[in-house]
């Protein structure tokens, strides 16, 4: 026989389960539904006022310098050597996730 309080923790967990669930669903909904926003320039119309505007423009002009001097330089980024990070992190499943993230962020 069960405990009293175990379907109320049963069926709470299966409710915030569904919240989570739902939550993905929306933001996945949302992101495929919204205007794709792929370089962070286009956010200059929420620059409100003409300081703001300003600061914007000198900081997409810096980003455009940093762009065009990576752009010009034809070295390839210098390759991360696991084998070694595996021997330094004694927490295996902090530097899987890393590396995970790490690929993740390379294929984009």
């Amino acid at each position: 026989e069960r405990p009293a309080g175990f379907q109320f923790v049963l069926s709470t967990s299966l409710a915030h389960f569904q919240k989570l669930v739902f939550a993905k669903m929306m933001r996945r909904g949302l992101r495929n539904s919204l205007p794709k926003r792929d370089r962070w320039h286009a956010l200059q119309e929420y620059a409100v006022g003409e300081t703001n505007q300003e600061e914007f423009r000198l900081l997409r002009a810096r980003d455009s310098q940093v762009g065009s001097l990576l752009d010009s330089s034809k070295l390839a980024p210098k390759p991360i050597d696991w084998a070694s990070w595996e021997s330094k992190i004694s927490n295996k499943e902090v530097l899987g996730c890393l590396k995970g993230f790490h690929q993740q962020q390379s294929a984009l």
